[in-house]
C-alpha cells in the first residue's frame, strides 16, 4: 500500500512548492479590494403618463420598473400618483446610474407598456399611454374583463369603472 519513506518532496519549506505558496499568499494579501468606480448617476427626471379614457391622473398609482436592457434585471421601481400637472418624479430616494433602461409602465385596469429610454439629469422623459380595459390586471384584454364588466353594466361599481367617473 504506498507509504511515504520520506516526506513528499513539497513539504519542505524550502522546495519550489512551498516557495510560489508564500508568494502567491504575499501577492493576493497586497491586493487591494475591487471598488466600483464612480459612475455618473441622474436625478431630477420626470416622467409624462398618459392612461387612455383617465383625465385626472392625480388619483392615479403609477408603476415604473426599470430592467437592465441586457438581462431584463430587475434595477428598481416605484409607485406613486402624478402631481397636479400630471407628471411623476423619481423619488429622491431613488438613484439611477445615467444610462438606458428598459422602463416597464404600469397602472391598474390598464395594460402594462415598455419602453427603451437613457436617464440623464433633470430631463423628461415621455411614457407611452396605456391602454384601457384590463379589468382583472392579468395584462390582457379578453372575455374575462368583459365578464366582470358586464356583471356591473349600469352601476357605479368601482372595479369596472375604468376612467373614475362614477358611472
Amino acid at each position: 500500500s504506498g507509504s511515504w519513506l520520506y516526506p513528499p518532496p513539497y513539504a519542505s519549506p524550502n522546495s519550489i512548492y512551498a516557495k510560489v505558496k508564500q508568494t502567491v499568499a504575499t501577492f493576493k494579501a497586497n491586493i487591494p479590494p475591487y471598488t466600483k468606480p464612480n459612475e455618473p448617476t441622474s436625478s431630477g427626471i420626470t416622467f409624462t403618463p398618459k392612461l387612455e379614457g383617465v383625465t385626472n391622473l392625480t388619483t392615479r398609482d403609477i408603476t415604473l420598473k426599470f430592467l437592465d436592457p441586457t438581462t431584463l434585471a430587475l434595477i428598481a421601481q416605484f409607485t406613486a400618483k402624478p402631481d397636479a400637472s400630471g407628471k411623476l418624479t423619481l423619488p429622491s430616494t431613488l438613484t439611477l446610474e445615467t444610462k438606458s433602461y428598459v422602463i416597464v409602465v404600469s397602472a391598474p385596469k390598464h395594460l402594462r407598456k415598455r419602453l427603451t429610454a437613457t436617464t440623464s439629469q433633470n430631463t423628461t422623459i415621455a411614457l407611452p399611454t396605456l391602454p384601457a380595459g384590463d379589468l382583472n390586471n392579468d395584462n390582457l384584454i379578453n372575455s374575462l374583463d368583459w365578464s366582470q364588466m358586464n356583471v356591473n353594466w349600469f352601476t357605479n361599481d368601482p372595479t369596472s369603472d375604468i376612467n373614475g367617473d362614477g358611472i
